[in-house]
């Protein structure tokens, strides 16, 4: 930042200083951010880690080494990265295929400058209100061997159930270890917009493929 300081005394006689910038301290941490802080199970994330001061202040060093570790699993596309001429690291993160799995990451470089991100918490692909006041559970037995697109369901894959206007009313992550229980949310008539299925609709099912990330409609269960 640039500043200049005037002063005026009580006869308005006046006078301003020549330009004051300000500069930034030695380099104490890094500031790690995420592209996302509540992503897809399973898909990846952009890890942002900038040199900087004490107070944030960016620090532009290149050809740094920042090495990279997580909580909580995940996979990075390199163990490490480099600075650039701003000072930024940057690499791609896999989070975990579980929903719900919090990470944190760390950027630690070679002179051992470090900072950790804020939490990364994995969430489903399909997204729906719950706990509008009414539901049925349809039952999705491990044996019907459920396939979509000539393949089988796989651990991490999701099915949502939706009504005719393409509102989602309910999901499932399939674990393809046991049974699977999709809730479907009925809708809540005592609040102005429709947040479930409407009672005696009709249920059309979706999947979504975690590995290829893509959405198949018209699932049948």
């Amino acid at each position: 930042s640039v500043y200049a300081v005037t002063g005026t005394d009580n006869s308005s006689l006046t006078g301003t200083s020549p330009n004051i910038t300000t500069v930034p301290g030695p380099a104490t941490k890094y500031v790690v951010t995420s592209s996302s802080s509540t992503p897809v199970a399973g898909r990846p994330v952009t890890i942002t880690a900038q040199l900087a001061d004490a107070n944030n202040n960016p620090i532009a060093t290149s050809g740094k080494t920042v090495t990279w570790s997580s909580t909580n699993a995940g996979s990075f596309s390199s163990p490490t990265s480099p600075t650039n001429g701003s000072g930024v690291a940057t690499v791609s993160f896999t989070t975990s295929n579980t929903v719900g799995t919090v990470h944190t990451v760390t950027a630690t470089d070679n002179t051992s400058l470090t900072g950790t991100s804020g939490d990364i918490t994995t969430q489903m692909y399909f997204t729906f209100t719950a706990n509008t006041g009414n539901n049925a559970t349809v039952g999705i037995p491990l044996s019907a061997e459920p396939t979509i697109a000539g393949s089988p369901l796989v651990a991490g894959d999701e099915i949502g159930a939706f009504d005719s206007t393409g509102l989602c009313v309910g999901a499932v992550v399939w674990d393809a270890a046991g049974n699977a229980a999709l809730t479907v949310w009925g809708d809540n008539d005592q609040t102005g917009p429709v947040d479930g299925i409407k009672v005696g609709a009709k249920i059309k099912y979706r999947v979504w493929r975690q590995s290829a990330n893509t959405e198949y409609p018209n699932f049948l269960v």
